[in-house]
């Protein structure tokens, strides 16, 4: 049996990282934060390891920022969603509803009930691809005893929605009527 070394990184992802973070690095980050604070409403932040991205319907910000001097390049990009609020666009025809599925632990009873509607409604829904790791994993450690928020089906019927609410109660997050393009 051939064994493949593990690479141990006890430097963490930031090797580059200096032992002493400057006061002006501090004034900075505390700025930049003041900023985020004062227009959370307004932003959805995105942090990656040297990145960050913010989200923003108002493009004044984008200009406050570059402002703020503390950024290598501040780039603005507009995107026009043709689509009304609280619908969903999809690729596969003739499903009406998407149904996300809210986060929670459930019991071994509970997942057999939704296991056992998705068998009785098949052909009237569609999984995504962790709503599928779940109908189909193994009970191995309690892994798949826990709904995750990005679960979700779609259906061919809004009336299944209510029955799945009747058949485990709670454990719908929200609806979103699906829209397909005109095409």
């Amino acid at each position: 049996m051939e064994f493949y070394a593990r690479k141990i990184n006890f430097g963490g992802s930031w090797r580059e990282r200096e032992a002493d973070i400057s006061q002006y690095d501090i004034d900075n980050l505390h700025t930049l934060c003041d900023f985020f604070i004062d227009n959370r409403p307004l932003i959805k932040l995105q942090f990656l390891r040297n990145k960050c991205f913010i989200y923003t319907n108002n493009l004044e910000l984008s200009e406050q920022l570059d402002l703020l001097g503390m950024f290598e390049e501040v780039r603005v990009s507009e995107v026009a969603i043709a689509r009304p609020r609280n619908t969903v666009k999809s690729r596969y025809p003739g499903y009406q509803l998407r149904i996300y599925f809210k986060p929670i632990d459930i019991t071994e009873t509970e997942r057999h009930n939704i296991i056992q509607f998705i068998d009785n409604n098949d052909h009237s829904i569609k999984m995504n691809v962790g709503m599928e790791r779940f109908y189909g994993g193994t009970q191995a450690r309690g892994r798949y005893l826990t709904l995750r928020d990005y679960y979700f089906i779609d259906l061919k019927d809004e009336r299944l929605a209510s029955m799945l609410e009747l058949t485990c109660p709670g454990i719908i997050r929200k609806t979103m009527d699906i829209i397909y393009d005109d095409k």
